[in-house]
């Protein structure tokens, strides 16, 4: 069973349902990033974390267009806030970390099986 694909609209609905709470964890990934993500958004008018929802939204639709256009449009706009490399690595990882544990959650609480398939072909392919 491909879980995703199977289960687009339930997982966006859980996704929305959550994201305050995957807000926070998304916080407690980017730790040492934390302050600057607050920074940005009061100096830059950037807010990383409703990106992060935009984007583990286009993951889920497997919408590559949206995510194309996103990362042109966040590209041009974190290169003119000159954020590091450092940064951007660890932001990035935190928005993984803490998608795969929403849908590793998702899958447990739905009892959705969730074969090594699946997990193999989208751990690798994100």
């Amino acid at each position: 069973m491909d879980i995703l694909k199977e289960n687009k609209e339930d997982i966006l609905q859980f996704l929305k349902e959550n994201s305050g709470r995957f807000e926070e964890n998304l916080l407690k990934q980017a730790e040492n990033v934390r302050d600057k993500i607050k920074e940005i958004d009061a100096v830059g008018n950037i807010n990383l974390l409703n990106n992060a929802n935009r984007l583990v939204g286009y993951i889920v639709e497997e919408d590559t267009t949206s995510i194309h256009e996103f990362a042109g449009q966040e590209g041009i706009i974190w290169a003119e806030n000159k954020l590091t490399l450092a940064f951007k690595l660890e932001w990035i990882q935190a928005i993984r970390r803490t998608f795969w544990q929403f849908i590793k959650e998702y899958v447990n609480r739905n009892n959705r099986s969730w074969s090594n398939e699946d997990f193999f072909y989208y751990a690798w392919k994100n």
